[in-house]
């Protein structure tokens, strides 16, 4: 029971660094897209 409920909250900790990451890519090319236009 504990080893299930240690994969859950690994999983969870996993989610959350995948929407962390989306967030950085977007504010990046966001960044990027601002100074340079020609590479969109």
């Amino acid at each position: 029971m504990g080893g299930n409920r240690f994969k859950y909250q690994n999983f969870k900790k996993l989610q959350n660094d995948i929407k962390t990451v989306a967030k950085l890519e977007g504010g990046l090319r966001f960044w990027f897209q601002t100074r340079i236009p020609e590479t969109v």
